[in-house]
């Protein structure tokens, strides 16, 4: 019977993770849509907020106590699944060092019905909330170039609740239901670099890559992230890219062995 349970949870999961963990702070990929290249105040200082939208497909393996589900979730069916969600990356610089953080928080749910057996239906709800920190240092820099090495920390919470409600002939409604609960969470370091190069006037292709983890938590991380940027403003600025997201974590009875990719848009307010 936990058995059954355990597997039909996780084939939810599995179609229900989606924002899953943007690794490295901000999922860099995040950074990107608001990283500046040189916008120094008179004084030194710089800073920049964007909000921004990651949509994810899911690839790989999740499990808790051995019970493993393999997760291949389209982009269509992560986004059937998302109830709510909020992200937001934001850097402060004084010259050449910079401090850049990135939140992600995702409210998913699935449910599925059986027409036959004890179990009638399995419901899992997932919020999940990846926090990224790192400071970043401006190695160099010229009129059109940029180039900034970055060090930090990734966390990942996850907050799971599995209700279960199965066939009861003794039961008064003829139903019985239950519920438990499933929390994880975990700090990986992270090492990086990222770039940004104005190929004409008013355009930026920029990239960002980490990798992180080496067996503190995680037993490896990375992330990898390309974009092109548009200056609208002398102040806003626009980012359209792609991003992509793994882990591989094995601990304490919980595996999360995934690769998260999709594309992510993103408008950054310098001031």
């Amino acid at each position: 019977m936990r058995s059954y349970v355990n597997r039909a949870a996780f084939h939810i999961l599995a179609t229900v993770m989606v924002f899953a963990c943007p690794n490295v702070y901000a999922d860099d990929g995040t950074h990107g849509a608001t990283m500046t290249s040189a916008e120094n105040s008179d004084n030194g200082w710089s800073f920049r907020v964007a909000p921004y939208v990651w949509a994810t497909a899911l690839n790989g393996d999740i499990g808790v106590d051995g019970i493993k589900s393999h997760v291949n979730a389209s982009l269509g069916e992560v986004i059937d699944h998302v109830d709510g969600g909020a992200m937001l990356t934001a850097e402060a610089r004084y010259r050449r060092w910079g401090l850049v953080t990135d939140f992600i928080y995702a409210d998913l749910a699935d449910r599925k019905f059986y027409d036959a057996g004890l179990i009638k239906s399995v419901k899992l709800h997932v919020n999940q909330y990846i926090w990224s920190q790192a400071g970043a240092y401006r190695a160099y820099q010229n009129e059109n170039t940029w180039f900034d090495v970055l060090a930090g920390f990734r966390l990942v919470s996850m907050d799971q609740t599995l209700s279960v409600t199965a066939r009861d002939p003794f039961a008064a409604n003829g139903d019985v239901s239950d519920s438990v609960g499933l929390d994880r969470t975990w700090v990986d370091p992270i090492i990086g670099i990222r770039s940004a190069i104005e190929i004409v006037d008013g355009w930026t292709i920029r990239t960002e890559g980490d990798i992180g983890g080496f067996d503190a938590n995680s037993k490896f991380t990375w992330q990898a992230f390309a974009a092109l940027g548009y200056d609208a403003t002398e102040a806003t600025r626009v980012l359209v890219g792609y991003r992509g997201l793994a882990y591989d974590h094995d601990r304490d009875g919980f595996t999360y062995d995934t690769v998260m990719h999709g594309p992510m848009v993103g408008v950054g307010i310098g001031f």
